[in-house]
């Protein structure tokens, strides 16, 4: 910097007497440290108190954290601050975001931040997991619409899972959502390979069940409602595929993914409803289109590995029960509901409630908002 002399001389004597404030903050002597520089530079004085005060919010903050709960600096908003951000109808992936850190539902939600774009040659994951969906669906819509009923794994479906994957792979083309062409090359065969060994998988655990619902969508009239305490709590959300036989139903939902424990650790019970909103809601949701099954069974369908990993649960489980009768029977013998536990995050986002209490910062990019990204990370 263009500073010597005497000016270099009275700005290092100027950032030394902030930092002796900041330092009496932190002993409790900020008001007489304050008073002294006052009676020296009244504009080091302003500028010493701004940093006293920030110095304070910080240690505020450090608090909140190491309690993970939420203070005036640390993740606690006022209701009517949120009122334009929070939506009418709520998707499970929102209350598993809250659940898994509350500050990052707001970070996305309130302030708006979103993970940063991937950056190389080859197809943003991203991309290519709506790829998969987008040519799984197409197959079985085709299919649904035939009537063709449960898949046999003849060579015939296999040529149509190539026509709607050519159709798919040149409109992401045309878009750019491939990467670099020469990378997208090599790539797009993989990615056709995969979708076949899942077809023929599916086909070789034939069970009965046949596609009944593609891309369901529930939301407005066909919305999930949950009762909480005279107020509504909504749910929307898109199942990929939902199978069916008289008695029984599948939700399939697609994960272009290999992660086969990460996955299995989701459908635990003690994730049911903890950490995981997903699987529960597409269950009932599926139910209320298709009723009058008694057996519900939900399925992760991992494209990367051709592999099912499956939830099963009884139509009467008191777990699923969304009536209030029903939820105080469950809660009577001791077990949970889904219904309290999605009703019981919204109530606590509603109420601005967003402490920096991470059960995992993995894979979060936000760690230069919050500041204490490891810190946060905590059982419980």
């Amino acid at each position: 910097f263009p500073v010597a002399g005497p000016a270099l001389g009275e700005a290092r004597a100027a950032a030394e007497a902030v930092q002796a404030v900041a330092r009496a903050a932190r002993a409790g002597r900020a008001g007489a440290a304050l008073r002294a520089l006052h009676a020296a530079s009244p504009d080091l004085a302003e500028r010493g108190a701004d940093a006293a005060a920030r110095g304070a919010a910080e240690a505020e903050r450090a608090a909140a954290v190491a309690a993970r709960s939420a203070s005036a600096y640390s993740g606690a908003v006022a209701p009517a601050a949120l009122r334009g951000a929070l939506p009418a109808e709520w998707t499970p992936s929102q209350l598993e975001t809250y659940a898994r850190c509350p500050f990052r539902l707001l970070a996305g939600m309130a302030l708006g931040l979103r993970d940063p774009p991937a950056t190389g040659l080859d197809i943003d994951p991203r991309d290519e997991g709506s790829l998969t969906h987008a040519v799984l669906e197409r197959f079985h819509r085709r299919r649904l619409q035939a009537g063709a009923g449960p898949l046999r794994g003849d060579p015939a479906e296999r040529q149509a899972l190539r026509d709607a994957a050519g159709d798919l792979f040149r409109r992401f083309e045309a878009e750019g959502r491939v990467g670099e062409p020469a990378a997208w090359a090599a790539r797009r065969g993989a990615v056709l390979a995969r979708l076949e060994r899942v077809v023929a998988a599916e086909a070789r655990e034939g069970d009965g069940l046949a596609p009944a619902l593609v891309e369901h969508r529930f939301e407005g009239s066909t919305a999930l409602v949950l009762a909480d305490r005279g107020e509504e709590v909504r749910l929307r959300g898109r199942i990929d595929r939902v199978d069916a036989a008289p008695d029984r139903l599948r939700v399939v939902d697609y994960k272009n993914s290999a992660d086969e424990r990460g996955h299995r650790e989701r459908i635990d019970p003690e994730a049911l409803g903890a950490t995981e909103f997903q699987l529960p809601a597409y269950l009932l949701a599926a139910a209320q289109a298709l009723p009058g099954r008694r057996g519900l069974e939900a399925s992760w369908l991992l494209l990367k590995t051709a592999r099912r990993l499956d939830l099963a649960l009884d139509a009467g489980d008191g777990f699923l029960a969304v009536d209030e009768a029903g939820r105080a029977r469950a809660r009577a013998a001791g077990g949970r509901t889904f219904a309290d536990a999605a009703t019981g995050l919204v109530r606590r986002i509603r109420a601005g409630d967003f402490p920096v209490a991470s059960r995992s910062c993995a894979g979060c990019a936000l760690g230069a908002v919050c500041r204490f990204e490891t810190a946060a990370e905590a059982e419980g």
